[in-house]
């Protein structure tokens, strides 16, 4: 995939805006990390009155960190829960849009810990072993 411009800075042309470093003009990716990062201290900090609900927010910080490590490791097939619908990726297709998609899955992370602390829903998913 050609990318003619970063998504982040908009900047035409960015010949360093794929997963092969990020974008050289803008720090999209690297404010997109933190931001996840962030997500994760605030849903490490939920305290719901479920004890079913404590385990449930642990194994979804679990799958973030899978898929954090993943991208950043650009491996293949890895499970996205928001990302193009759902499914497995690439992480250097996922990493394509200079951190959007990174934001995105964020916040469907942050949305599904909010609904396992209103006891609305329940994540049991074992994350796949990391490549690297």
């Amino acid at each position: 995939m050609n990318v003619d411009f970063c998504y982040g800075c908009r900047c035409d042309y960015c010949n360093n805006c794929s997963f092969h470093g990020g974008c050289g003009v803008c720090d999209a990716e690297k404010y997109a990390w933190e931001q996840f990062d962030d997500a994760m201290k605030t849903i490490k900090n939920m305290n719901p009155p479920e004890k079913s609900s404590r385990a449930f927010l642990q194994k979804l910080l679990a799958f973030m960190e899978y898929w954090k490590r993943s991208v950043e490791c650009c491996e293949d097939d890895i499970v996205c829960m928001c990302f193009d619908g759902g499914g497995t990726h690439d992480g250097s297709i996922i990493m394509m849009d200079c951190g959007d998609s990174v934001l995105r899955e964020m916040e469907w992370y942050i949305a599904m810990a909010n609904m396992i602390c209103k006891g609305k829903y329940i994540f049991d998913k074992i994350p796949p072993q990391c490549e690297s």
